[in-house]
Formats: C-alpha cells, sequence, structure tokens
C-alpha cells in the first residue's frame, strides 16, 4: 500500500494507503510536513498492510555479569517470546538463526566487530556466543530460560575496562537488520489510536547483526535508535524513547534520513572500521619486525663476543707454545690484535718468531756470544742488538739480559736478519 500525498478540506496531507488517517502540515515548513509524513508511515507499521523491508534497528543489552580478574563481561542479546520496550519480540527459532549467522559472519569475515560508543573498534574479543537450550542456567543473578541468546567478551581495552567499573558503561548496543511485522490485536478500524509503532506489536524475523558496541546512557533507558524502511518509501531516523515501565513519557524526536544517507552513513562506519582495523595490523607487524631486529642484534653481539673469547684463547694457546717470547695470557692478545690489524705483515712475522724462540731455547744466540773473549764486532748488527739489550735491562726489563736481547731482536728485524747473517759468515 503506497504512501499517498492527498489534500483534506483545502490542506495538504500525508497518508497511508486510502484508509489511513491523513495527517495535515504547513507546506511552507518542512519540519512540519517530515512529521506528518512520519506519522502515516507508523500507521502503515501498525496496519501491517504491505510486505515490510528489512529494517535498520539497534537494541540495548544491559551487562548481566562482570569477571573483575580476567576482565570479562557477559550480556543477555534477546530472550525468546517476550517484548521489548520496542514492542519487538522474536521465537526461539529467530534468535537461534540469528546467533548461528552472527558465528557464521565473525568466522568467515572478522564482522562484526566489537566497538564503543558507535565509533572506533577498540582491543576485546566475544570468548562466548551461547543460544541456551535448557531453562534454569544462570548467568550472574539472572535465570535463563531455554533459547536465550547471551555473549561473553573480553575486554583488554583499559579506558573501556575503566567506564564498565565506574558505571559509565552499561551495556552492549548491537546494530543490524531485521524484518519487523505487525502482529495481533490491532484492526484497520482502530488505526486512528495509533500514530506509533511502539503502540503496536511486532515480529522480528532475519536479524542480522552488523556491529556491536559497548555504549553507556542508552542502556540505562534512554533512547534508542530504530531505523525503520517500508516498501520504497523515504526512512526516518526516530528516536523511541525506551524509559521503564510507568515512567513518564518522553515526546519521541523525529528526524528524517533519506536512504542514500544511510548507505552513506553504513558505508564510512565500513570505511573507517577497515580503516582502524589496518593501522591495528600495521602496528601488530611494525612491533614484530622491531622485536626481531632487537633479537638479532642481541644474537650477532652474542655470537661476536663468543668468536672473539675463542680467537683470543687460540692466540694465547700459540703464545703458550713459544714461552721464550713472554707470559702467553700477554703475548697472545697482542698477537691476535696484530693478525687482526695487519694479517700479512703477522703472516710474515709468526714464522720469525717461531725461529727466534727456537733458538732462545737451544741457547744458539747466547752461546755464540759467549764464544768470543773479544765481544762483538764493532759496528755488527751483534753489537746494536746488544747495546740495545743491555738499555733494556737499564730501564728493568725483567729476565735479565737473555730477556732482553729476545726483545732486542723482536723490536729490530732488520738488525736481527743481519745478525743470522753475520752469524752463518762466522762474522
Amino acid at each position: 500500500m503506497p504512501l499517498n500525498n492527498v489534500t483534506v478540506d483545502g490542506e495538504p496531507c500525508w497518508q497511508w494507503g486510502d484508509t489511513g488517517k491523513p495527517y495535515p502540515y504547513d507546506p511552507d515548513d518542512p519540519e512540519s510536513e517530515k512529521v506528518a509524513k512520519q506519522k502515516a508511515i507508523d500507521q502503515g507499521l501498525v496496519m501491517g498492510d504491505g510486505e515490510l523491508k528489512k529494517c535498520s534497528l539497534e537494541k540495548i543489552m544491559p551487562i548481566a555479569k562482570v569477571d573483575d580478574e580476567e576482565h570479562k563481561v557477559f550480556c543477555v542479546v534477546a530472550v525468546p517470546d517476550e517484548f521489548d520496550l520496542q514492542g519487538d519480540r522474536s521465537s526461539r527459532k529467530e534468535i537461534e538463526k540469528a546467533a548461528h549467522k552472527f558465528m557464521e559472519r565473525l568466522q568467515k569475515f572478522g564482522t562484526p566487530g566489537v566497538g564503543a560508543h558507535h565509533k572506533n573498534a577498540i582491543s576485546a574479543s566475544i570468548i562466548e556466543n551461547v543460544v541456551t537450550q535448557q531453562d534454569g542456567i544462570m548467568l550472574g543473578d539472572q535465570v535463563l530460560k531455554a533459547g536465550t541468546w547471551y555473549q561473553g567478551h573480553k575486554v583488554d581495552d583499559p579506558d573501556i575496562w575503566k567506564g564498565i567499573k565506574s558505571g559509565e558503561i552499561t551495556g552492549l548496543s548491537r546494530q543490524g537488520r531485521g524484518v519487523r511485522r505487525a502482529i495481533g490485536g490491532i484492526t484497520k478500524t482502530d488505526i486512528a489510536k495509533y500514530e506509533t509503532p511502539s503502540s503496536g506489536y511486532f515480529e522480528l524475523i532475519d536479524e542480522e547483526l552488523d556491529r556491536i558496541d559497548w555504549v553507556g546512557k542508552a542502556a540505562n533507558g534512554r533512547k534508542i535508535a530504530i531505523i525503520k524502511m517500508v516498501d520504497e518509501l523515504t526512512e526516518s531516523d526516530k528516536m523511541v524513547d525506551n524509559e521503564p515501565a510507568g515512567a513518564k513519557s518522553v515526546e519521541p524526536v523525529q528526524a528524517h534520513v533519506e536512504k542514500a544517507d544511510i548507505d552513506s552513513i553504513v558505508e564510512k562506519a565500513l570505511l573507517e572500521e577497515r580503516k582502524n582495523r589496518d593501522i591495528e595490523i600495521k602496528k601488530a607487524v611494525d612491533a614484530a619486525i622491531e622485536k626481531e631486529q632487537i633479537e638479532k642484534a642481541e644474537i650477532k653481539k652474542k655470537l661476536d663476543e663468543e668468536r672473539d673469547v675463542r680467537i683470543t684463547k687460540e692466540f694465547i694457546e700459540k703464545a703458550a707454545t713459544m714461552p721464550s717470547l713472554g707470559s702467553a695470557s700477554d703475548v697472545g692478545p697482542i698477537l691476535k690484535e696484530i693478525s687482526q690489524k695487519a694479517p700479512e705483515a703477522f703472516g710474515k712475522l709468526d714464522p720469525i718468531l717461531k725461529a727466534l724462540d727456537e733458538r732462545v731455547k737451544q741457547g744458539e744466540l747466547f752461546a755464540e756470544i759467549g764464544k768470543s773473549n773479544t765481544g762483538p764486532l764493532a759496528g755488527s748488527a751483534e753489537e746494536k742488538l746488544t747495546g740495545i739489550a743491555k738499555s733494556y735491562v737499564e730501564k728493568g726489563l725483567k729476565g735479565g739480559y737473555p730477556e732482553a736481547f729476545t726483545k732486542a731482536c723482536q723490536d729490530n728485524e732488520d738488525l736481527y736478519n743481519q745478525y743470522v747473517a753475520e752469524q752463518r759468515r762466522g762474522r
């Protein structure tokens, strides 16, 4: 049945079908027309005429149980065959179907995610999604009946958990789509009595959750957003007062929203959610890369230290094979440093040190010195090395003259080579 724009007693009106009550409006006042159109649409919902398309809707689930130690919180999502404050009810079968669809989407696509205040996604996990199979199950202080749908969340976001503990956040908002069909007790002759859908009762079927958010005051019985789509008519974002039974009624606040606006809002919300998720993923990847780089640097440092200790030990062991050079623990590190800074020169020095050590062991150098009473020849390499060795002794070099002569040979490679040549020629 269409929504008609008619004229009654000379006044423009909006009317649902041919039998609905006409609602007059001031053609020069857009707000007046908006209110009249919404009243006509609401009558159509009450009448139940025509096929209702899926409605966008939001329901609030008050907190039922809180686990302080593990940061877990539980809420009842839906109870079968009980009317909520918007006059909607769902059967056990429909509740179970909606709960299963929820898990299918969560597992396949990672949605709906958990948000807060209808804004950004938060750090929280859905740890339980249960439809009870028998009466008498306890959730906090509530006794659940069979077919009740409840959820458990683990909240890691410190700000949200603080809000839950302080009472600022009081419930979970489930937002999605579903079909609302008018049921029982209302006839076309009664429609003049009803001007809002909350005056009637509806069966909620084919519900699908698009988003769930932790919210504050709305869960304390303030206002809940319910958006309806009827045939090809325009939609209205109508704030239906959700006061507890017996509370003072409040005039509903109405605002007109086109379908294109709703599509745009949904698209922006999805883009924002994807953006936030991408940011979180990038943060996690960057943190993992940084952690890996730190671990690699620590491993490299440890390996370098172990390698340095091993090489030092090798050179100390090498120096120990040439005892005439001095203490192995002192000489070894010196040899290692020379080999690292001047590997080519060390390659030439190594055999010289070995030969020198061998001759010192056998006493050849000093035996040759003692063979002649006349001492070294003037101007010879032997005389020069002897003079250098004596100067070392005078300066307090430990080990006496033999150690001093050995050091003179080590420090003066050219003189040592000349001295060896002189000894071979017999001076």
